[in-house]
């Protein structure tokens, strides 16, 4: 691939590029703000015609060949499988996603799973908790290959706003690196736990050939990540000659109205309550769950909002309340679970204990802002 970006007027010209990095993700803005941004994540390859159209591709056909073929029953038996899908998402959170998609559609419908798996899908009860335990391995997956590296950027986005320094490129791009394989150490940790419906919705645990890999080499795909984030930063500064490598072209004027805060709030909950049902021994442990989430996201985004505390919170950097929060989380979770070991606690409760404290943190360091006007579509954007 020639790696000379094109001159501005052959950026602009280049329709197959437009279609996958504007048109597709403002249209996705009015379904989700989040999804929008993600999938323009990435836009940098503009820079590059036959690149921007022929990355996501590849992306697709990848996400989609390791599907269908690889060992086990879940991604998580292949180190080499959540590496290669790990290097997609370090190149940024749009080719991320059209992995992602592509593997979810080859492992749900074609995986060559074998008559004795668990995870054979059919119309019985056990069909239906085999596609639900599915479902939440590819929301797992999505948080390394999408929202970890929309994260990092949003990382990397407060450090330059707050960088006057020639030294703010360099600043910007080592936080991304940084957040980046960090966030992503902390997937291969707690991944192992989430997963955990493939078995316990079937009665059983899980097979340690299935998290092995995860828990102790984990490491492995956070360096291929990480290097992977690297070659993105000089593929973004090549292509600053010719476009913006950080702006989020042509989404300009595609806000959403934000949804009322009970949807927001009950979406949330359930949400979350569902991603944690792995770790539920008892019905009653998944509703006193349920309660407490809701109340914690009635706390974010209806009650703190606007308030002389959130206006202080405000005050405070962006990243230095993540960190904070992920600090407290942390120590939090370590008292917790410890001391449950220590007096020989068998259950999750403690894990999802440490997850309620750990949201509630971040409710109170992090709540919501007030609401805003819908942006307001501009003459110019089509």
């Amino acid at each position: 691939m020639n790696l000379s970006p094109r001159s501005g007027a052959a950026v602009t010209a280049n329709r197959p590029s437009d279609l996958v990095w504007i048109r597709i993700p403002r249209a996705a803005l009015r379904v989700s703000t989040m999804l929008g941004v993600a999938m323009a994540d990435g836009g940098y390859l503009r820079a590059w015609p036959i690149a921007a159209w022929a990355a996501p591709a590849g992306a697709a056909v990848l996400g989609f060949l390791l599907g269908v073929l690889h060992p086990g029953e879940l991604y998580t038996y292949s180190l080499l499988v959540m590496a290669l899908l790990g290097a997609v998402s370090g190149l940024g959170a749009g080719l991320g996603f059209w992995a992602l998609v592509s593997f979810s559609v080859g492992d749900f419908f074609l995986s060559t799973r074998g008559s004795f798996s668990r995870l054979a899908l059919s119309l019985s009860l056990d069909g239906v908790r085999s596609a639900a335990a599915l479902l939440i391995s590819y929301v797992l997956l999505a948080g390394l290959l999408v929202l970890i590296p929309l994260l990092s950027v949003a990382v990397r986005a407060a450090v330059l706003s707050r960088t006057r320094t020639r030294s703010a490129e360099v600043l910007g791009g080592s936080a991304l690196v940084i957040t980046q394989c960090l966030l992503a150490f902390l997937w291969t940790q707690s991944t192992p736990f989430l997963i955990r419906p493939v078995w316990s919705y079937f009665a059983g645990t899980p097979e340690v050939i299935a998290i092995e890999p995860l828990q102790q080499r984990g490491w492995i795909v956070v360096i291929v990540i990480g290097l992977a984030a690297g070659a993105r930063l000089w593929l973004e500064h090549r292509a600053s000659s010719v476009i913006d490598p950080l702006g989020l072209p042509g989404l300009a004027g595609s806000g959403r109205r934000p949804p009322p805060w009970w949807l927001s709030v009950t979406g949330r909950t359930l949400f979350v309550t569902f991603m944690l049902s792995g770790l539920f021994m008892e019905w009653f442990e998944a509703l006193i769950t349920a309660v407490a989430l809701f109340g914690i996201f009635v706390l974010q985004i209806r009650v703190l909002p606007g308030t002389r505390l959130a206006a202080v919170a405000e005050r405070v950097p962006l990243l230095v309340r993540v960190g904070l929060a992920a600090l407290l989380a942390y120590i939090a979770g370590v008292v917790i679970v410890e001391r449950a070991a220590e007096s020989g606690v068998g259950s999750f409760v403690p894990l999802v204990l440490a997850t309620l404290v750990s949201l509630l943190i971040a409710a109170v360091l992090i709540p919501d802002r007030q609401p805003r006007a819908p942006v307001r579509r501009e003459a110019s954007a089509r």
